[in-house]
């Protein structure tokens, strides 16, 4: 058991290590092959536990649990897309005008003049055992909630456009699929087969119209204690069907893709390629094939997300934290152009992450991190003061339903 301050550290963009001991108990009833293979998978996850605390790359996420290292080598995975990287010149950045700072107190403003209290925010947040879990709550912080439970919801959640069901990630399983939750019939099903040797999904996002489903595909076999392939996939959650967009040997992957409005790119961050934690923001025809970047390396741009318009990106800065009194929101146009300042906290004491626009364009909401706290604010699309939403709690991939 760890402590509530213990377990916000974890989910700050980082996945919490997979209990196996009750996946030993299991394998040992099995067949001593099975046991075998399980104290191997414990030892690996132990190693990468070891590296983790002395590399600064950050943790893939660990679909290779016990239960998985049953999945044999098969063939290559899918043809390798190939990529060509162009750089868009960086813009310079535009302030705009906020009458007070950002640190200001909402203490008395009356949230139901601003938004509908009745709709739902689905996050990302730490239950009591240090765990993460899918929530639905109020924008005033009433009823809060877990979803999806009974299939192992983890995070990363976001909406069908009819505000009818909430797509998540999960772990726990042999493999980790995408699940989606209704909230009319309060059941959860499987959105994608995820079947030898694909390990899980993760980072799922609906197009604007709900036909497609961009998110990020694992496999096996391990190598080097990762999976051997990751990449962008797009699938139809009618019809099931799935394809490959990109491939990644040796899973230096995509991370968090946003499908435009009129579905044709998609916006995702990465990681530099020398082994750095700087990071930047790529768009990328949905048909696959060549990326540009539209961020530059120095600024740590990651988790971006369009405008229901189409006409912005919002980043967040210095995503990993390496000049903290840098990390503002920012937005700017899909080629990279017009920057500007979103908020401006610029200290390491509140530093806002994970933003999304509400359905309606009006607000941008997003995870305040504070020391012990990640709070829940927002602010006018088009810049302003900030709102408090709620600020007793841990908030993180915040989306916001839209109306059914």
């Amino acid at each position: 058991m760890i402590n509530e301050a213990q377990a916000l550290a974890l989910l700050d963009e980082v996945n919490p290590v997979p209990d196996l001991e009750s996946y030993e108990v299991e394998a040992a009833d099995v067949t001593p092959q099975l046991t075998t293979l399980v104290q191997r998978s414990s030892e690996m996850t132990q190693l990468d536990t070891r590296r983790a605390n002395v590399t600064p790359r950050p943790k893939q996420p660990r679909f290779w649990m016990a239960a998985a290292v049953v999945i044999v080598v098969i063939g290559a995975v899918a043809l390798l897309v190939s990529q060509t990287r162009e750089v868009a010149p960086v813009a310079p950045v535009v302030t705009i005008p906020t009458s007070s700072p950002s640190t200001m107190s909402t203490a008395g403003v009356d949230i139901a003049q601003l938004v509908d209290v009745n709709d739902w925010i689905a996050f990302q947040g730490p239950g009591p055992d240090g765990g993460a879990f899918v929530f639905l709550m109020h924008p005033d912080g009433t009823e809060r909630h877990k979803i999806g439970e009974d299939v192992g919801a983890f995070g990363r959640p976001d909406w069908s456009p009819d505000g009818t069901k909430v797509i998540f990630t999960t772990r726990g399983g042999v493999t980790e699929p995408l699940y989606s939750y209704d909230l009319l019939t309060e059941t959860s099903s499987q959105v994608f087969a995820c079947e030898d040797p694909c390990f899980g999904d993760d980072d799922p996002s609906y197009s604007a119209d709900g036909s497609q489903i961009v998110f990020v595909r694992y496999f096996g076999p391990l190598v080097n204690d990762a999976p051997s392939d990751c990449g962008l996939w797009v699938g139809n959650p009618d019809t099931k069907q799935v394809t490959q967009i990109t491939s990644n040997p040796g899973c230096d992957s995509e991370y968090a893709p946003r499908l435009s409005p009129d579905g044709t790119t998609i916006a995702y961050y990465r990681y530099d390629e020398n082994g750095g934690r700087n990071t930047a923001v790529f768009v990328m025809d949905v048909a696959g094939g060549d990326e540009t970047q539209i961020t530059d390396w120095s600024i740590g741009a990651a988790q971006p997300v369009w405008s229901p318009d189409g006409e912005w990106i919002v980043v967040e800065y210095d995503s990993e934290g390496l000049d903290p009194a840098e990390s503002d929101l920012h937005r700017m146009r899909p080629d990279g152009s017009e920057v500007e300042q979103m908020t401006f906290y610029e200290t390491a004491a509140r530093r806002p992450y994970h933003p999304r626009y509400t359905p309606d364009g009006e607000w941008i909401i997003y995870s305040l991190h504070t020391t012990g706290t990640r709070e829940l604010w927002m602010i006018p699309a088009e810049g302003g003061d900030p709102v408090a939403l709620v600020t007793a709690g841990s908030f993180i991939h915040p989306a916001w339903q839209p109306t059914p």
